[in-house]
C-alpha cells in the first residue's frame, strides 16, 4: 500500500514507507514481555539467550538472535506493538480512515 501512490497522496505514501523502514526497535524489556506473554511462561524455559539488539526492526515485527536449549541457534520474530506507528501518521490515519469503528 505504501508504494501506490496513484491511489494515495504521495504524502500518506511517504508516511507509510516510514512505517515499513523507520521504526525504532522495542526495548528488550517490551521484546521479553511479548515473548514471555506467546509461551504463557517465561522464555528462559525455552532458550539459552535471546540478544538484546534487534538483527532488524521493522513496523510489523523485529528478529533477534537466540539460542534454544538444545544449542540451536535461531531467529526470534517478535511482533511489534500496534501502537508504534509514527505519530506524524497516526493522526493522518484518524483523518483518512476514520476510526475504524464505522460500518461504512
Amino acid at each position: 500500500m505504501s508504494l501506490h501512490s496513484d491511489i494515495l497522496p504521495k504524502a500518506y505514501c511517504d508516511e507509510l514507507v516510514k512505517l515499513n523502514y523507520d521504526v525504532t526497535p522495542m526495548p528488550f524489556s517490551e521484546v521479553e514481555e511479548v515473548i514471555n506473554r506467546s509461551y504463557r511462561e517465561d522464555w528462559h524455559q525455552y532458550f539459552k539467550t535471546i540478544d538484546q539488539e534487534p538483527l532488524g526492526s521493522a513496523s510489523i515485527a523485529q528478529v533477534h538472535r537466540a539460542v534454544l536449549l538444545t544449542g540451536e541457534e535461531v531467529v526470534v520474530k517478535v511482533p511489534s506493538a500496534q501502537d508504534r506507528a509514527p505519530d506524524a501518521f497516526r493522526g493522518r490515519t484518524q483523518e483518512c480512515c476514520g476510526s475504524g469503528n464505522d460500518p461504512g
